[in-house]
Order: structure tokens, then sequence, then C-alpha cells
């Protein structure tokens, strides 16, 4: 798998998503999509994240996702990392808050202060001491477009997406 996986990178890329054999493959989308066995995760992961130039991070309680952003800020990282709190698609949904509120639990075990769940969505950037830097709020069933407003508030972050959009 080493060389192929290798092989399969070589070349810039634009975007790549991360994800477990296990999961459905998305129906649309950009990114090439990379799935990774648990057995063997972990270096490609680092190899990933060492060559990115912007990383987006979907907290979550798992095991996996806690280690990753202790790593990301080990290594002084989140200065190129975007969080991604999903928000209810329709007004009075709150189906993301419990495991929400379970990854606010784990992420403080290890010194990183994710904000309170806002049903709105957000997208935000921490600093290396773990707190929230910037703080955006999408509120998608508000927008009439939700490219545009994506768009805006990934600008309100500033650094380090404000060379993508």
């Amino acid at each position: 798998m080493r060389r192929c996986f290798s092989e399969q990178f070589a070349r810039k890329l634009e975007f790549v998503a991360l994800g477990h054999p296990t999961e459905k493959p998305p129906s649309s989308g950009s990114a090439r999509r990379v799935y990774l066995d648990d057995a063997e995760w972990w270096p490609d992961f680092v190899r990933l994240a060492e060559g990115a130039t912007l990383i987006v991070v979907m907290p979550d309680p798992s095991d996996h996702c806690v280690r990753e952003a202790s790593w990301l800020r080990a290594e002084q990282l989140f200065s190129i990392c975007i969080f991604y709190m999903r928000g209810s698609v329709y007004r009075g949904e709150n189906w993301y808050e419990p495991e929400w509120n379970k990854a606010v639990e784990r992420f403080r075990e290890v010194g990183i202060l994710l904000p309170r769940y806002d049903p709105a969505g957000a997208i935000f950037t921490l600093d290396l001491a773990g707190t929230v830097r910037k703080f955006a709020r999408l509120d998608f069933p508000k927008a009439f477009s939700k490219s545009k407003r994506l768009r805006d508030r990934l600008m309100q972050l500033g650094e380090p997406v404000s060379g993508y959009v």
C-alpha cells in the first residue's frame, strides 16, 4: 500500500478528504477521497498533514479525531487549520448537538477548548493555546446563496484561508 499511496499523491493535490473504508462514498464533490485502514491510518495522516497548506477539521469525539487534533497542535499546524461545526439544516433541529458536546468534552481532556454548539453551524480557528481565535457563524438556513455565505465567512476568518477564497 505504501508505494501505491505515494504514487497516488506524487503530484500536487487541490483537496483530499480522508475516510474509513467502510463508509459510504459521497454522491458528489470535488475532493479526492482517500480511505485509510484503521491499522495504517496514522502514518498516512501525518504524511498528508505535513504536506498540506490548509486542513479542515470536523471535530468528533472519536479517539482518532482527538489524536489528530492533538498532533496538529503539537506540530504547530493549527495556523493552517479551519474547524467546522455542523449546524442544523432546518430551524429547530439539534441532531448534531449531542455528538458535538461529546467532542467538546474529549477535546477538553487534551487541552483544546472547542466552542459551545451553535445550531447555525460555524467555522473557526484555534490558537496554539487551544482556544478559539476567530469564529464565524454559518447560519445556512437563512442564506439565499450558501456558497456566497460560506465564502464571506471564510473571508471573515482571514488566515489561513484568505488566499483560497
